[in-house]
């Protein structure tokens, strides 16, 4: 199982030798040509879905909670949350209530920085120091809000 592991990772030389191993008789390299063909195919393929997926930054916006059960009651964090998840393009959102901050996974083919902090400002907090507008503010539960 290691072998196909390796093979996949795109080492050619390796699935050279795995191929040696697996079919130790033939000594036609057009049998191993044949059966080498697929896997490169497969390799290759597997590689460029890879490097897409990787195409995303790394966000992290200062907001304010001044919720104190955050974590633990069901209309603040999750609220803020679920409105990045639904944004498309975001990736992961996670509100830290610690640091005061929210990390955001994002395509920036998809949607920008500015905008991930406007759906921020919409829920009703705070995006690295700009203020949510009077109505998006006025949403928040009484938990949430301002002491």
């Amino acid at each position: 199982m290691g072998y196909i592991v390796t093979a996949m990772t795109g080492n050619l030389c390796t699935l050279v030798v795995v191929l040696t191993i697996i079919f130790p008789s033939y000594k036609n390299n057009a049998v191993k040509i044949f059966c080498l063909i697929p896997l490169i195919i497969f390799t290759f393929t597997f590689k460029a879905q890879a490097q897409e997926n990787g195409k995303q930054v790394d966000l992290v916006v200062k907001t304010e909670v001044f919720c104190d059960h955050c974590n633990y009651c069901e209309s603040c964090k999750p609220k803020l949350e679920t409105a990045l998840f639904d944004t498309p393009g975001v990736k992961k959102a996670k509100l830290d209530i610690e640091t005061q901050t929210i990390h955001v996974v994002f395509n920036p083919k998809k949607i920008t920085s500015e905008q991930i902090k406007k759906v921020i400002l919409s829920t009703g907090y705070a995006a690295d120091g700009v203020q949510p507008n009077a109505e998006d503010y006025a949403k928040l539960d009484g938990c949430c809000k301002r002491k």
